[in-house]
């Protein structure tokens, strides 16, 4: 009733099951390297999201706004005054 496979068969059986685990190999693979490339791109983007706005203050809108520093905050030399001031100098 339930009949053996041949040896021709088993060896076409193992090529084909071959052929898919190399076929698998090769998309998990590229799946990986395009996870990978996903990634970097992601961190280079949020880098340029987040630093960017800061270069960009620092080099063309600081030097409009010299007695303040990014957060609004008096910048060194005023507390450096207000020391002077304080110690009667």
């Amino acid at each position: 009733m339930d009949e053996k496979p041949t040896i021709e068969e088993l060896e076409r059986l193992l090529k084909a099951t071959y052929g898919i685990v190399e076929e698998n190999n090769r998309m998990v693979r590229e799946m990986r390297r395009w996870a990978r490339i996903a990634f970097w791109t992601k961190v280079f983007v949020w880098i340029v999201v987040l630093f960017l706005p800061l270069y960009l203050y620092s080099a063309f809108l600081a030097p409009w706004l010299s007695g303040t520093n990014m957060l609004g905050l008096p910048s060194a030399d005023h507390f450096q005054a207000l020391l002077d001031a304080y110690q009667g100098n």
